[in-house]
């Protein structure tokens, strides 16, 4: 049997012992919420800087305008050709064959300078070059008078009859092939000398977007999907 003593002795032991689990147990637990507490202020502030990041992050969007003025908004990246419909590829054509081909003394620097952002290399050397259709020279021409007749272009149809596969800018890529049909009114002096319809054929094709991303935006606003001029059948 134990004396009393040693129950005393065992008692204050084993309290000895529990109080110090229970100091060792507190300064874990108040040690756990210290950690906590810092975690939670870093998380507080780390999702706070992200929100704010996140509402300076600029989203890169694609906005597609159809003929009819629908719009299409798309979040990924198109593809490497782009898809145009046939009145844009009309629409610039025709403007392309009241440019190149039209004479109008008030506009004709103007005129020549938009025809030339749908030629083909080899045909814009042709169209500036001076011993070939010369533009700068037709220009001075016309604007002192020394060539009086006016053109005036009306008219434009398209018949777009085929397709080949061609090469352009040393890559294969689709050629059309496009018959023009379109009136051309001779003026002088503010009277119609005449009117003739006449006859182009051209072969055409479209940059991709990669080799447009390389045009300034001069050249994208007169031709915005890169319609290019490759040959023609009749000089300018």
């Amino acid at each position: 049997m134990f004396s009393k003593k040693d129950v005393d002795d065992r008692n204050k032991k084993s309290l000895g012992d529990i109080i110090k689990v229970i100091k060792r147990d507190r300064n874990i637990v108040i040690a756990l919420a210290a950690v906590l507490f810092v975690y939670a202020t870093i998380q507080h502030f780390s999702i706070k800087d992200l929100i704010e990041e996140t509402r300076k992050t600029k989203e890169l969007v694609y906005i597609t305008v159809s003929p009819d003025n629908s719009i299409n908004v798309a979040r990924h990246l198109p593809e490497e050709e782009q898809p145009i419909s046939n009145e844009i590829v009309n629409s610039l054509l025709a403007k392309y064959v009241k440019d190149c081909f039209g004479v109008r003394k008030t506009t004709i620097s103007a005129d020549y300078g938009e025809c030339s952002v749908f030629l083909s290399d080899d045909l814009l050397n042709n169209f500036i070059d001076e011993s070939g259709f010369n533009a700068n020279q037709k220009i001075k021409d016309v604007e002192s008078g020394k060539i009086k007749t006016q053109k005036i272009i009306s008219d434009i149809e398209f018949d777009h009859y085929d397709v080949i596969d061609g090469n352009f800018n040393q890559r294969n890529k689709p050629i059309v092939r496009t018959s023009i049909t379109y009136k051309e009114e001779k003026q002088e002096g503010g009277r119609v000398l005449g009117t003739e319809t006449k006859r182009l054929n051209i072969r055409w094709t479209v940059l991709s977007k990669k080799e447009l991303s390389k045009k300034d935006n001069n050249e994208l606003q007169i031709n915005p999907v890169g319609v290019v001029v490759v040959d023609q059948t009749e000089g300018f």
